[in-house]
């Protein structure tokens, strides 16, 4: 299963980017253009290469037409060395706050298109505090 948290330690950490259980969280290792990567980052696949990289808001057509979007579930520098495999959500309910969109690309462009896929965003409070 992928981590829906992230890892710290020995200890689970939640960071909040999973805004809910109303939807199944479905996941499958994706691969990434070169790149570094964060938890959270919103993809789009380029069909032609096959390969997923952060969306930027510059996909061709209105925002979302015909694309395929995933959430990354971890952190990845994708290179040679590293490898360029991730762990990816394609469904699912997500939390805008936790979660990068490339250049000045945000959330509510993609919203809608993202939604007919199953990858549902939205605002969600920050996680709280956890005592030490």
């Amino acid at each position: 299963m992928a981590n829906l948290f992230e890892n710290v330690g020995l200890s689970p950490k939640p960071d909040n980017l999973v805004a809910g259980n109303h939807f199944p969280v479905e996941t499958d290792v994706v691969t990434l253009v070169p790149g570094t990567y964060k938890r959270g980052d919103f993809l789009v696949l380029d069909s032609e290469t096959g390969t997923w990289a952060l969306a930027t808001g510059v996909e061709e057509g209105p925002a979302g037409a015909n694309e395929r979007f995933a959430v990354l579930l971890d952190n990845k520098i994708a290179n040679d060395v590293e490898g360029n495999k991730g762990v990816a959500a394609f469904t699912g309910e997500f939390n805008v706050l936790a979660m990068r969109f490339g250049g000045t690309t945000t959330w509510d462009i993609y919203q809608y298109a993202a939604s007919a896929q199953g990858i549902f965003l939205k605002e969600n409070q920050p996680a709280p505090a956890l005592a030490v």
